[in-house]
């Protein structure tokens, strides 16, 4: 009943979390090689240099001159929320966004928490709520490249908070790429786009 006529349609669920774009086409490019190569990969320090490599050459770290803008978030997709039963409401993604996590959990990748605690007013201000476990929510939150990601690192650092909804819908634009990059609880895969 979900389906649009005309338009091919892909529904899935996950446990954790959810992220699209160079997050995913990193961890892609890594269990792809891990795949090719499992004798290269017996080291943690190795897996996590290879992973950095990795997203250098991928154009994390250096967006502006390895990455088209075409694949940015919003030059990709629609985004739309589901905030209250039976309502789509479109998310305003901003342009530099390169990759979207939506949280189940309040943390992802090794224990990082990517929504943070916001302040009190700009909590309410926004209309966000603390993360838990069983609110039923899904956060959304965008990142622009990896040096936003290493903020995580910081005690109080945290992505670009965009929303917290029930569901949430990605409607790819005609045309826009052939293929994206998607990650599921840890696992990335290379989704195909149809052109049409």
């Amino acid at each position: 009943s979900l389906n649009v006529e005309g338009y091919d349609t892909f529904r899935g669920g996950f446990w954790n979390y959810f992220s699209m774009g160079m997050d995913a086409q990193v961890s892609y490019a890594f269990h792809t090689e891990r795949k090719l190569h499992p004798e290269k990969f017996k080291n943690q320090l190795v897996n996590q240099s290879t992973y950095a490599k990795l997203g250098c050459t991928q154009g994390w770290f250096c967006a502006s001159l390895f990455h088209p803008s075409s694949r940015n978030i919003a030059q990709l997709a629609k985004v739309k929320l589901m905030k209250r039963p039976v309502h789509w409401e479109e998310l305003h993604i901003p342009q530099s966004i390169r990759s979207i996590v939506c949280l189940n959990l309040p943390s992802f990748s090794g224990g990082l928490n990517p929504w943070g605690t916001p302040n009190q007013r700009r909590a309410r201000d926004r209309d966000l709520t603390a993360p838990y476990v069983d609110d039923g929510l899904l956060e959304v939150v965008g990142f622009r490249d990896a040096w936003h990601g290493l903020c995580l690192l910081a005690p109080s650092g945290h992505g670009t908070r965009l929303a917290q909804a029930h569901r949430i819908r990605f409607d790819f634009h005609k045309g826009a790429t052939d293929h994206t990059f998607m990650k599921i609880d840890g696992e990335p895969w290379k989704q195909p786009l149809p052109m049409d």
